[in-house]
């Protein structure tokens, strides 16, 4: 897996976020290459949200005195249950 983290929009606004490459598979106890099945993927509006509340848990716990922007990271209680989602950041 690669994984790059990009701080600025081309038009350099601040939006920082990261851009992956996953390999479809994987390698087995015996080291040999198992290919995913065809649908691997889950939906990106499904998955980002929980992603970020979990990144924002990790970085609050981190970062205890530091203040996280709403419009960086955006109002993700209105994407999750809100029971999901203040089980994810506290």
């Amino acid at each position: 897996m690669v994984a790059v983290l990009h701080t600025w929009t081309q038009a350099k606004e601040y939006h920082p976020h990261l851009h992956l490459l996953v390999p479809g598979g994987a390698l087995d106890k015996d080291g040999v290459w198992r290919p995913s099945r065809r649908k691997f993927l889950v939906p990106v509006k499904a998955l980002s949200p929980v992603f970020r509340a979990i990144v924002m848990k990790r970085a609050r716990k981190a970062l205890p005195t530091t203040t996280f922007p709403r419009e960086v990271w955006g109002n993700m209680s209105s994407y999750l249950p809100k029971r999901l989602f203040f089980r994810l950041i506290h």
